[in-house]
């Protein structure tokens, strides 16, 4: 949490809040933030896992020296 001046206090106390704020204010108080983010994070943190290979394993989609392409011998030429 940050610390506030004396005069940001008093401000803060005597606007009037927006919709937007009250809005906010609102989903804070019915939502379970912890719980959605853990249900999300698991299948994000073994989607990386699968997919990175500097994490280790990996899926294969690379292979060579890392550009995508199984033979380096005949990559495809740029166009002009």
């Amino acid at each position: 949490m940050r610390t506030m001046a004396f005069a940001s206090l008093a401000y803060e106390n005597k606007k009037k809040k927006t919709r937007r704020e009250r809005f906010l204010e609102e989903m804070d108080r019915v939502i379970p933030w912890q719980e959605l983010t853990q249900i999300i994070k698991e299948p994000v943190d073994e989607f990386a896992r699968l997919h990175n290979p500097s994490v280790g394993g990996g899926c294969g989609m690379t292979a060579g020296n890392g550009t995508g392409y199984i033979s380096d011998a005949n990559p495809p030429q740029p166009q002009n």
